[in-house]
């Protein structure tokens, strides 16, 4: 079921809130140390909760609706990571809110398929490699089936599901198996749907064993 096929481009911030930004964008330290900061903590709370609102307490990547995950277990993903371009840390249209889990696997990603050369935020859905929050239709590019089962639509989409790890959810559905690694994920589902699926049991014992 897809609940959230875009998030609109509303500014999450108040003037106060640029005036703490524009003073920290001032100081020497790393965008991640700035983001992560003290001064910055408030601003934080407050545009996690007015994302919290915004998307219905439901992760965009993922399209689940998680109300019994904590305000903590919520994050908030720049979409063009920090490390990709510092420039849009403190961009709007690059904050969206995440699962923990999603927001883990998707990491530091690259995303775009240019960096501007300008400090204008890219609005042109083709220069990003993943389905965009602000720019693009999540039915457009992904069919979710049984709310479990992730297919790829398009190359956004297929490449969305890799960065964020989906096939963990049908996975952990059929078998109990929490598992973070996405080979490992791609390995059991094709055992799991293969021929002789017990031979599932054996290859997790092995890993297991090696881990």
């Amino acid at each position: 079921m897809i609940r959230l096929e875009s998030v609109d481009c509303t500014p999450l911030f108040t003037e106060n809130d640029l005036q703490i930004i524009d003073q920290l964008k001032s100081n020497t330290e790393s965008f991640r140390d700035k983001w992560n900061s003290d001064i910055f903590r408030p601003v934080y709370v407050s545009i996690k909760s007015k994302l919290l609102i915004k998307q219905d307490r439901t992760c965009f990547y993922c399209q689940r609706k998680l109300t019994q995950l904590s305000n903590e277990d919520w994050q908030i993903d720049h979409i063009v990571a920090i490390d990709e371009d510092s420039r849009h840390t403190f961009t709007s249209d690059n904050l969206i809110l995440s699962c923990k889990w999603c927001n883990r696997h998707k990491k530091e990603r690259r995303v775009l398929s240019k960096i501007g050369r300008t400090d204008r935020y890219s609005r042109s859905s083709a220069n990003y490699k993943i389905v965009h929050p602000r720019l693009d239709r999540y039915s457009e590019h992904f069919q979710i089936i049984g709310g479990k089962i992730y297919i790829g639509l398009t190359q956004k989409g297929k490449t969305a599901k890799e960065y964020c790890n989906l096939d963990r959810i049908i996975l952990d559905h059929m078998t109990g198996l929490d598992v973070d690694n996405s080979l490992l994920v791609r390995a059991s589902l094709d055992l799991l749907f293969s021929d002789n699926p017990r031979s599932l049991i054996v290859f997790l014992q092995q890993y297991d064993k090696n881990g």
